[in-house]
């Protein structure tokens, strides 16, 4: 038993280094507020200063975006309700209209905190200062535009949506960072949402920057979540049976030392990718020049998959060195020969374009594959020293059935969380074409 307490507290402590790690190379500010920082909003990023943008090229699809001039509200202090007109201020006077989803917002620091609730309303552009905790609650805020988190502001409940490549930043010190861990999570204080959805119309995508992650499932409708250089995005699966699923059209992205981490162990698949769904590491305009890890949850659940990839979905690595700068699947505590019986398991129906893939801590048997013979086309694969086997011991061929019929993710879930954010793609395209406030006059 003692044996096993301290090798339990091992793995903490590794996971411990490797998240803290990576969160301090992903460039978050330091504690103390420059002028520029104060100053920058997500409406006006100052994507030119290095020392709050160390990761921009200008090649990000965010940075491409041109947006229209739009009305820009600042919140007048104190706690309140999203959608009051008397709390806003424009251009210093008090505003007539509450904000909708062409407009911009601003919640400023704070000398203390202050509460907003944001359900049931949208905006364009985002700002959340210092001690401002802006609250979706369950009806929601809808956001269009970039949204920026500064250190000490809140949002919860946000839902992404439009037709616009945005950015999503999420400033936190890096040593607030808390690891994963397969048998007692220590808790993860950057969530954002409960159930998250992401629905971006017309080939538009976001990338998300810094260090976040929901408390339970996520659901990507349609377009591009890109997880930017160094960040991290994590799940929590506070209830069991969450996962990460991404749908027909839509694409999970992990650019250099991303890292998309299932943070506490579920009955069900962590990362599931249906038919017209894709993983993609890297892009071809900016392939990666360094890992890229996928960290599921090693808990084995009657021999459930941690990653599942239906019939008709995809991965795929683009990489400047294939062979130095590839996508790294492991476990959440990674590095390690996993106790127990522990180890992950991948199924894989789509189509796998790999050249640059390291495959660790897999049980035997555990990379379960419908058509054996596409690993002919399979180029710089790499199996670490933590799996159950070498690598003939690794494979192994299999019926997989789609995942749908097999945990109803296209029922009920399906219903209230997916179908909605399509539908609204049409919704926005009437209103947009339809002259009124904020719209075309």
């Amino acid at each position: 038993m003692e044996r096993t307490r301290l090798a339990r507290r091992s793995l903490w402590v590794l996971a411990f280094v490797v998240a803290g790690g990576a969160a301090a190379r992903a460039g978050n500010p330091p504690g103390s507020e420059t002028e520029a920082y104060v100053a920058a909003a997500a409406h006006a990023p100052r994507f030119a200063e290095k020392t709050l943008w160390p990761h921009y090229t200008g090649k990000e699809e965010y940075a491409q975006q041109q947006w229209p001039k739009a009305r820009v509200l600042v919140w007048s202090g104190g706690s309140g309700r999203f959608t009051d007109a008397s709390k806003w201020l424009e251009a210093g006077r008090p505003a007539k209209r509450a904000p909708d989803r062409r407009t911009d917002v601003v919640f400023p620091p704070g000398k203390g905190r202050y509460s907003v609730n944001a359900g049931n309303a949208a905006c364009r552009h985002i700002t959340v200062g210092r001690s401002a905790a802006v609250h979706g609650g369950k009806k929601q805020l809808a956001v269009h535009g970039n949204c920026w988190v500064k250190l000490g502001g809140d949002l919860q409940e946000p839902n992404v949506t439009g037709d616009k490549s945005t950015f999503f930043r999420m400033d936190v010190p890096p040593d607030s960072v808390r690891p994963p861990h397969y048998d007692k999570p220590p808790g993860f204080p950057h969530t954002i949402h409960d159930k998250m959805s992401v629905a971006k119309f017309h080939g538009a995508s976001v990338e998300f920057l810094g260090t976040l992650g929901t408390r339970d499932e996520i659901y990507i409708a349609i377009g591009r979540m890109i997880i930017g250089p160094d960040s991290q995005f994590r799940t929590n699966v506070a209830t069991g049976n969450g996962t990460m699923e991404v749908f027909d059209g839509a694409t999970l992205e992990l650019q250099s030392g991303a890292q998309v981490v299932n943070h506490r162990r579920t009955a069900l698949c962590n990362f599931a990718f249906h038919t017209g769904a894709t993983l993609q590491a890297g892009s071809p305009k900016r392939p990666l020049t360094r890992d890229a890890y996928l960290r599921p949850d090693p808990f084995v659940f009657k021999r459930e998959p941690r990653i599942f990839f239906e019939k008709g979905s995809a991965v795929r690595v683009f990489s400047v060195d294939p062979a130095k700068a590839r996508l790294v699947i492991e476990s959440n505590v990674p590095g390690v020969k996993l106790p127990g019986g522990r180890g992950l398991e991948l199924s894989l129906a789509g189509k796998a374009e790999l050249n640059g893939v390291v495959f660790d801590q897999f049980l035997a048997s555990g990379i379960r594959l419908a058509n054996p013979s596409a690993r002919k086309g399979w180029q710089n694969v790499f199996f670490g020293p933590n799996n159950a086997g070498g690598e003939r011991e690794l494979f192994a061929s299999a019926k997989i059935d789609k995942l749908g019929a097999r945990w109803n993710t296209r029922g009920i879930k399906y219903r209230q969380l997916v179908r909605p954010r399509l539908a609204e793609m049409k919704q926005f395209g009437e209103e947009d074409a339809a002259p009124g406030p904020g719209g075309d006059e």
